[in-house]
């Protein structure tokens, strides 16, 4: 079986999201003897991957690279969300007898659009138009989780049979708790006193000002000695603004990191006192499930997929409850009983997510179209 996996979007400098999803599946398909697996790209990126597997690189003009395509006689190619560039939208319509595929990550532009203000009013309402049109055209269309399909089928016009939910998995190899993570961090980083965590590239779906206004109210009004340390990309650039109201005592307590290597988040997991992400919008969520994995309890929302993909082993309140979360930190941070309970459920949440087991369901997608 021929089958092209598609990469439109790569960053192997901040593996997250779609990236790691990419890296990850396109592992554990290797395994398969009965795969003739071909990455197509626009470009070749320095990852091992690019260099493990056969290599389709398109040229820039479309037509050309519909040819290239054509002549390799795919059985299937494997889109990472619904195409909708030109070149995409080229081989899309116009390579006939091969299976098409997407996994969908998000569906944000259609219920939440107005937390993602990187992208132009013009391309949402282009979104908007082309992707429930192309998406009848889908032989299988895979959401990273059951209400994201759920959400989706409200918006694209697939019939419902083509849907097949496959979660995104977890590298337990690297995802695990870390001994003497605390000497680690004091050691490489300074990091002493006690803190929480909160892991993200900086967005407004990320909820920032109650992530600030529930650290200052568990600080100046609980009288808990504890920092607040962010890792992820921005937050360095935007959060200033936000801290104009926080006395300059408590701006000494939140440590924003940065991008760190991957290969450390695991280290900052499981020294964490819990992991604090009160999201507006969530279709998966990976450091909620990264961190139960290292034996740190997750204290989140109750939006979206976060539900669904936490399975009950994380404390959920409304993204704004200031109020709530204040509470339920304290009593974990108090209370033994209930943060050992959480790190139990937790351990056991996530080992529903694994890279094997989502390339299998994968797998069996590819064999019923063929």
């Amino acid at each position: 079986m021929k089958v092209g996996f598609y990469i439109d979007y790569f960053n192997a400098e901040n593996p997250g999201g779609r990236t790691s999803y990419v890296i990850n599946i396109i592992r554990q398909l290797q395994k398969y003897e009965e795969l003739d697996l071909y990455l197509i790209s626009l470009n070749k990126f320095d990852h091992p991957i690019f260099h493990e597997n056969k290599l389709i690189i398109l040229p820039k003009i479309p037509i050309l690279n519909l040819t290239k395509l054509k002549n390799q006689k795919l059985d299937i190619i494997h889109f990472n969300r619904i195409p909708v560039l030109p070149t995409e939208v080229t081989i899309y319509f116009l390579i006939k007898n091969v299976k098409k595929v997407a996994s969908l990550h998000g569906e944000a532009i259609y219920v939440v659009p107005e937390l993602y203000d990187y992208t132009s009013v013009y391309f949402k309402n282009y979104l908007r138009f082309i992707e429930p049109r192309l998406s009848k055209k889908m032989d299988a269309i895979l959401p990273v989780s059951k209400s994201l399909g759920d959400r989706l089928l409200q918006y694209y016009k697939a019939p419902k049979n083509k849907y097949h939910a496959i979660y995104n998995g977890l590298d337990h190899d690297l995802f695990k708790h870390v001994e003497k993570s605390n000497i680690i961090l004091k050691e490489k980083y300074g990091i002493e006193k006690d803190f929480i965590l909160h892991v993200s590239n900086y967005s407004i779906q990320k909820n920032p000002i109650t992530i600030l206004k529930t650290f200052e109210n568990l600080v100046n009004n609980e009288g808990m000695d504890l920092d607040l340390i962010i890792i992820g990309r921005k937050w360095s650039e935007k959060i200033d603004r936000f801290l104009i109201d926080i006395k300059p005592k408590l701006k000494n307590r939140i440590k924003i990191m940065g991008s760190i290597d991957h290969k450390e988040l695991p280290i900052f997991y499981s020294a964490a006192k819990l992991l604090f992400s009160p999201s507006y919008h969530e279709t998966f969520g990976f450091p909620n499930i990264e961190a139960m994995a290292c034996g740190t309890p997750v204290v989140t929302s109750n939006v979206y997929s976060i539900p669904e993909i936490t399975g009950g082993a994380a404390v959920l309140h409304e993204p704004d409850d200031i109020k709530g979360f204040v509470t339920s930190i304290k009593s974990i941070l108090q209370n033994n009983e209930i943060c050992e309970n959480l790190v139990r459920k937790g351990l056991e949440n996530a080992k529903r997510f694994n890279w094997e087991k989502s390339a299998e369901e994968l797998f069996k997608i590819y064999n019923q179209l063929v």
